[in-house]
C-alpha cells in the first residue's frame, strides 16, 4: 500500500486519539453507540472526499476499521474482505447506512 506520508500520519494520529477518547471506561463499547456511530460516519466521510490517491485513501480506510474495531457493518471495506466490492464502494454504502441510522 506504500509509504505513510506526514498528512496521513496526522490522519492516523487523530484516528488513534479519538478511539483512546472511546476506550474511555465511561465510553458505552456498543456500535450502537451514537457517539461513535457520529465519529465513524465523519472519518468515512472526510475520508471519500480527500483529495488523494484511491490506493492512500484504501490505507486509511484500513485504519479506521482498525481502530474502530472491525465494526461488521465495515466488513467488505476490508482489503482481504473476497466479496469483490470496491473497498471505496463499501465506504459510501457504510457512509449511507450510518446517515439513515444518525437521522432516526
Amino acid at each position: 500500500m506504500g509509504i505513510i506520508n506526514s498528512e496521513q500520519t496526522s490522519y492516523l494520529e487523530l484516528i488513534s486519539q479519538i478511539q483512546d477518547f472511546l476506550d474511555h471506561p465511561e465510553i458505552e463499547k456498543n456500535e450502537s453507540n451514537s457517539a461513535l456511530l457520529k465519529w465513524r460516519f465523519a472519518f468515512i466521510t472526510s475520508l471519500l472526499e480527500k483529495e488523494t490517491s484511491k490506493q492512500e485513501k484504501i490505507a486509511l480506510l484500513q485504519e479506521i476499521y482498525s481502530q474502530f474495531g472491525y465494526p461488521e457493518d465495515m466488513i467488505s471495506c476490508s482489503v482481504y474482505h473476497n466479496d469483490g466490492i470496491d473497498p471505496l464502494v463499501a465506504a459510501q454504502t457504510v457512509v449511507d447506512l450510518l446517515r439513515k441510522n444518525l437521522e432516526k
